[in-house]
């Protein structure tokens, strides 16, 4: 996920010659990033928590202990449902990430449209293909018990892949609505706490004033 993602984003052009060459004094995360990193993070932590604690719920008839209760069954070594509420976690997680590539694609404030000239990159599309099927197959696998044992996945039934693709996808659309919130206060935040800044920004200097005294 982390490899060939940052290889697949790696291969896209500039999208504005006029920003091809920037000061080797600029910051390499800007306010806009950090409000997408941070936003974003948010929302998969929130996404996660939801899935650990009420998956019991959402997913299964059944109650148990995520943590006590066995992953397979002693007997026939079969995925038990703990197994398989990991795996969705598994697989949301993963698809979240992958859907998120092509808002990273985009890191500019107000420009909506993460796929624009999307088809002048084949080698991007050719490796997020390929993340996607390595991914389902990962999951996909877990059907048969000796890809279970060796992958450590579960099967899925096809609503709760229908789900995981769901939830995974719903990144495109809180990429979009992150970029409609203010960048001034994240802008602010890179003013005062700047950790690329040879002083460590506003804060630091603070700081390393208070010790000094």
């Amino acid at each position: 996920m982390d490899v060939l993602g940052a290889i697949a984003l790696g291969t896209e052009s500039p999208k504005d010659e006029g920003d091809a060459r920037i000061s080797r004094k600029e910051g390499i995360v800007n306010a806009v990033m950090l409000r997408n990193i941070l936003l974003m993070s948010l929302y998969q932590i929130i996404v996660m928590l939801i899935i650990m604690y009420f998956g019991e719920i959402m997913f299964f008839k059944k109650s148990f202990n995520l943590i006590t209760a066995p992953l397979r069954d002693q007997e026939t070594e079969k995925a038990e449902d703990p197994l398989v509420l990991i795996t969705i976690q598994f697989y949301i997680f993963v698809l979240m990430n992958l859907f998120n590539q092509f808002n990273c694609r985009i890191v500019v404030d107000k420009e909506f449209n993460i796929f624009k000239d999307l088809w002048k990159n084949y080698f991007f599309i050719l490796v997020a293909a390929f993340e996607f099927f390595l991914t389902w197959a990962m999951v996909d696998i877990g059907a048969t018990t000796i890809g279970s044992s060796l992958i450590g996945t579960a099967n899925l039934n096809p609503m709760n892949h229908l789900i995981c693709w769901l939830v995974g996808g719903s990144t495109l659309i809180i990429g979009a609505l992150i970029k409609l919130v203010p960048i001034e206060k994240f802008e602010e935040i890179i003013h005062h706490f700047d950790l690329e800044d040879e002083t460590g920004g506003k804060l630091n200097q603070l700081h390393n004033k208070a010790l000094e005294a």
